[in-house]
């Protein structure tokens, strides 16, 4: 079993276990680990920075993460976030890890009004 700090979703990884085999997982729970960096921070760029800085490493792995796309969203209308938002904002990842697509997003806040 894998221990995992901070809040994780166990049905989540119930659907991860059956799609990627052993050796894709690890790459895999980068998404994860990905949301939650972005998460901590507050400002539209820190937010997709932190995110990045987790799935760089993981596309390099073996298996790689394969990013299509990290984005920040404004929940409202689903419009990428200006540098001066603030507010909810959605952080979205997906990538493929082997043969599975992989598609997750978290709730964030950002900027003083979030």
């Amino acid at each position: 079993m894998l221990a995992l700090a901070g809040s994780f979703c166990s049905a989540c990884f119930g659907w991860l276990v059956h799609f990627v085999s052993g050796s894709e997982r690890q790459s895999a729970l980068a998404l994860h680990r990905a949301l939650q960096a972005g998460g901590t921070q507050t400002e539209p760029a820190a937010v997709l920075a932190a995110a990045a800085a987790v799935l760089t490493p993981a596309a390099s792995a073996d298996p790689p993460l394969v990013l299509d796309y990290l984005a920040l969203f404004d929940p409202a209308d689903l419009s990428a976030v200006a540098a001066d938002y603030s507010g909810e904002a959605i952080l979205a990842v997906a990538a493929k890890v082997g043969a599975t697509r992989l598609i997750d997003n978290v709730r964030v806040k950002i900027g003083s009004g979030g």
